[in-house]
Formats: structure tokens, sequence, C-alpha cells
């Protein structure tokens, strides 16, 4: 199954330096005042509507455990990358979608029977092809785990904002990259199965399948599914931020067929259609007000997260998007604002929930700067996030989903006159 799309234009810093839109991302913010508050976002490839993909490859290779094969997967360049410091608070975000060649019902190459481990990692490092976090390169996450099967077809993994010191100079795990100004951020992933072969023969697609992937001989996979970014603080007291969180979801008298609501405040979707995750079950789960009309300033920033959880009655197809929208009520992003970088907050992407593995966590990550741009007076700011769900053909006919009400979405808002 595709999830859809949406993408690419070009984030340019308030120094005026152009960093790509893929989805890299780095949150910046200057001198307010004689500590030097400083903060910055630098999105690389993806966040622009249009096809953008940040995946650097197209394929995670498949080893047999204690043989796995490292990729870098996703890359913040050096010329996207805010400068660092000794004592710089650094917090890695990321989301990467891994699809299994094979659906259930179908065999053929890479078809294992047993799950596949898949792990990833952010590092710091001055080599934009290492794979290790060890000798000058620094961990900037620990490591993210997941298991793919024919059953769990589309698997998620994902950092949210982690916070990193950068160590002193005196320290041994200080990176060199830090003085030399070469830093990069790697994500780098991996993959293993008892069953493989080799990781040259046997993979996982970065991204999704386009239709049946044993079968396809063209376009076969479809990407754009994953973002990379990062946010440096330096100097920041309480009065540089702000944050709110919505805990509940969004339950309205009617919902989009097959949706309801429960009593207790979850969402239900079921029994499922069968067909690709769109418009029919786009869903509205939650809305977070970020700013009052009037209440915009060029030179904001933000750092947005959300958490999804579901449980499946069966086998369904779940695939979420967090953005930006002026209207509390909207269930899918209408376009760009315009007065916002990047222009797209998160990708459309997805995993599969059964029975088995339920509650399935769903994660979104963005973020985002106010440009000067902002209408006068600005309007209302929102960010909503929206489901969507479906069964495949070869799925139980009784196949259904709920969302449950113990997630949330919070946003980090930096005021404007920060700059780094």
């Amino acid at each position: 199954m595709r999830i859809g799309k949406l993408k690419a234009s070009r984030f340019r810093g308030l120094a005026g330096a152009a960093l790509s839109v893929g989805m890299v991302v780095s949150l910046s913010l200057a001198p307010s005042s004689a500590r030097g508050a400083l903060a910055f976002v630098a999105p690389g490839r993806g966040g622009s509507y249009g096809y953008d993909p940040a995946e650097l490859q197209k394929r995670l290779g498949v080893a047999k455990p204690g043989h796995a094969h490292r990729q870098v997967v996703m890359r913040l360049s050096a010329a996207e990358m805010p400068s660092l410091q000794a004592g710089d608070q650094l917090k890695v975000a990321s989301e990467l979608e891994v699809t299994t060649r094979c659906d259930i019902g179908q065999s053929g190459p890479g078809c294992y029977t047993r799950p596949t481990s898949i792990k990833d990692q952010a590092i710091l490092t001055a080599n934009p092809e290492d794979t290790r976090a060890a000798g000058p390169s620094l961990g900037l996450t620990g490591v993210a785990r997941s298991h793919c099967t024919a059953s769990r077809h589309h698997c998620k993994l994902a950092f949210v904002f982690p916070n990193t010191t950068i160590p002193s100079k005196a320290s041994p795990d200080y990176p060199p990259c830090v003085s030399n100004h070469n830093c990069v951020i790697n994500l780098v992933a991996w993959a293993t199965n008892k069953q493989s072969h080799d990781a040259d023969y046997d993979f996982l697609l970065l991204g999704e399948n386009n239709g049946n992937f044993l079968a396809c001989t063209a376009n076969c996979i479809d990407q754009d599914k994953g973002r990379l970014m990062a946010v440096r603080e330096r100097g920041l007291t309480t009065s540089d931020i702000t944050v709110k969180t919505q805990r509940h979801l969004v339950c309205p008298a009617s919902l989009p067929s097959p949706a309801y609501c429960t009593p207790d405040g979850n969402i239900n979707y079921g029994p499922l259609p069968v067909g690709p995750q769109q418009d029919p079950t786009r869903t509205r789960l939650y809305s977070l007000q970020l700013a009052k009309r009037g209440a915009l300033h060029g030179g904001e920033q933000f750092r947005v997260a959300a958490v999804i959880n579901t449980n499946a009655n069966g086998r369904a197809r779940f695939s979420t998007q967090m953005f930006l929208t002026t209207r509390a009520s909207a269930n899918s992003p209408s376009g760009p604002l315009g007065w916002v970088d990047p222009g797209e907050l998160t990708e459309h992407n997805g995993i599969n929930c059964t029975d088995g593995i339920s509650p399935c966590k769903s994660q979104k990550v963005g973020v985002f700067r106010v440009t000067g741009a902002v209408p006068e007076p600005s309007p209302p700011l929102y960010v909503n996030v929206f489901g969507a769900a479906a069964r495949h053909a070869g799925d139980p006919p009784n196949s259904s989903i709920v969302v449950l009400d113990n997630g949330f979405v919070q946003a980090t808002r930096y005021r404007a006159g920060l700059r780094g």
C-alpha cells in the first residue's frame, strides 16, 4: 500500500543562509542579550510540497545477526548544520519508515518466516560516511529498535528530540569536528534476520512499496517518508521558551465512516475498508493552538512532537501526518501557508498494527520558523494530527483499530529575537 505525498521548498536561516529542506532540519535562535541566548532549526531536503526524499538510499541490506551492514540512510550535511561549541544542547529527531518486500500471503526472495530486526542511531561526526558512534564520533541518540514481518509489512523507527550536551574540550568524548566546524549528523540504520542470505542480496525498502513489489518492474519504491532534524540550544532560560501540550483526542459528534468515538474518548475505525490510506478515513486526532490571532511574530521558531497509540483487532494499516493550519477543524493539510518554513511540517507515513503487537505507537516530529512575511494581524495557528486506516484485501474482514486517548501533541515555542 501507498500512503501519499507532499513536500519541497528551501529553508532560509534568519541570517539568510539557504538551508535545504528534504527533511533534515536544525533549529536556531541569535544573541538576545549579553548572555547570548541561541537556538537553531536547519532543515535539509523534504520539508516542502512535492517529491523531495530525505532517504539517501532505496534499500536497507539484511544480514545475518553479527554481520550487520550499517548504512547512512539520512544526513544533515555540514552546510546545513548550525555552529556548535562545548556545552551546547543538541536535540535530534527523526522518522524512518521501512517496508518488507513481501506482504502477507506472498512468497519469494526476502519473504522470511522470522521477524527482521531493524535498528537505527544518529551520530555526530566529521565523516559523511561514518556509521559508528566511536572514536571521534559522538552518539546523539540511543539505538531505536523495531521488528518487521510480512504481517508488520510497514514499520517505523523514530527519535523524539533526545538531548545531548556537547562535551567539554577536555573530555575524551569531545568530537574534533566541533572545533573544525565540519560536523555532520548521520542517521545510521542496519537490519538482521537469521534467514538472510547476505546484505547485498536480501533487503528492505527505505520507504514504501508502490503496489506489488515482487511483481514490480519500475517505480517500485515510494520514498519521501522520512525526516531528520536537529535543534541546537545555547544559553536559553525559561523566559526564552514556552511549552503547550494537548493530551486528549478530538472526538466530535460525528466522524467520517467507519470512524466513531467511544464513550471513553477513544476513536474506533472499523470494520475497515479495503484500500490505500487516503481521504475516505482521514480523521483529525489532535488539534493544538500554537498562537491566537495577532500573536505570531517573524523569527519565532517551534519544535513539535506527537505520540499516537493504537490497538488493533486483526490487522490494520494506520498512517498519520502532523501539519500546520489556520483552522482548528482541518482534517488534512491544504498546502503551504507561505509564511512558515519549511512548508510541510511532517511526512504522511505509517505502520501495520496487528492484535499480536498491540498497543502500537506512532511518533511524529517537526520543526518550523515563522518568517517575516507573516500577515498583520497574524492569523491563528494550529498544529493538527490526522490518522487514516484501512486493511489489505487479505486481512480479516472484521479488522478494526482503536486510537487510544493516552497520546499527546506538544509544541515548544522559541521567542523571536534568538538567532545563531
